[in-house]
């Protein structure tokens, strides 16, 4: 696991774990409707925002989204 602060928590048939690496800007969510460990899905979507890029090539373009 990375050196990341966070929490989690749940209640009966819930489990949500919140982390942030603030070095580099990172966050992760995980919100689930079952019990259980979810420390590698933060893991993995760590291990994913590593590769993302902020250039605009692979994040879509948040000014042209309408509810319709």
């Amino acid at each position: 696991m990375v050196d990341l602060w966070g929490h989690n928590g749940g209640e009966g048939g819930s489990t949500t774990e919140l982390y942030v690496k603030p070095d580099n800007q990172v966050g992760i969510v995980v919100l689930s409707n079952g019990e259980g460990d979810l420390l590698y899905i933060v893991d993995e979507l760590y291990d994913y925002t590593l590769s993302l890029s902020t250039s605009g090539v692979g994040n879509p373009c948040c000014e042209d989204v309408s509810m319709v």
